[in-house]
């Protein structure tokens, strides 16, 4: 009998040892899946949050490369104004002499709104564009000049900013030296003098080789340096 009851006292811890292994196990697998759900959560939440932080920096890195192309842009007018003052100067010093000459030929309307929005005189026109204000079909002018962020053109044919070239038109060459000017702002005339006396020198011609700053803008794709 007695060796019974330990027989059944034993069947008894067992059982009892062994729901308690399996009730374990079972809270055990459920914490851990827990801990796995939540790891799971978090990691898509530090995913996501970095996501939006990577994208928020970007946005900024543009806004801010937008905002110092945009202060450099200002910055090389504001370098290039001496030039510029010099072409406003020969530009109306032009259109004032045509529309002197026109008054005196009998013209009775000096100034009216033109083509593309441009203020034409009897002594030219002046509008924006190709980085610079332009004074078109000016008298003193026999070709096309750029001075600063301006740009002069002859009252000769083929010499307006629409004039046709092989890589586009006249004015997108002079736009080059808007943005030459820019760069070197008081030295970009006497280098241009400089360099294009010794091209008409050496190489027999002003545009020649040796004015570099007029082999860019003449390139099949115009730009400002060679």
């Amino acid at each position: 009998m007695a060796g019974l009851a330990q027989t059944e006292v034993g069947m008894f811890l067992g059982e009892i040892s062994s729901r308690i292994a399996s009730a374990t196990s079972t809270l055990l697998r459920q914490a851990f899946s827990g801990v796995g759900e939540y790891a799971q959560r978090a990691k898509t939440f530090v995913s996501s949050l970095g996501a939006r932080i990577q994208a928020k920096l970007a946005a900024g890195g543009a806004v801010l490369a937008s905002v110092g192309r945009g202060g450099l842009q200002a910055l090389g007018y504001l370098w290039n104004a001496p030039n510029t003052a010099v072409g406003i100067a020969y530009g109306l010093a032009g259109m004032t002499v045509g529309a002197a000459a026109s008054v005196v030929a009998g013209a009775t309307r000096v100034l009216t709104l033109g083509r593309f929005g441009a203020f034409e005189w009897y002594g030219g026109s002046i509008s924006l564009g190709n980085n610079a204000l332009q004074f078109v079909d000016n008298p003193l002018q026999l070709s096309a000049i750029t001075l600063g962020n301006t740009i002069i053109y002859s009252r000769r044919a083929g010499f307006d900013p629409w004039s046709p070239r092989f890589f586009g038109n006249l004015g997108i060459e002079e736009m080059q030296h808007t943005f030459q000017g820019q760069v070197l702002g008081p030295l970009y005339l006497p280098s241009h003098m400089a360099l294009g006396t010794a091209s008409t020198l050496w190489n027999g011609e002003w545009h020649g080789a040796i004015n570099v700053l007029e082999t860019g803008p003449h390139a099949p794709s115009p730009r400002p340096w060679p």
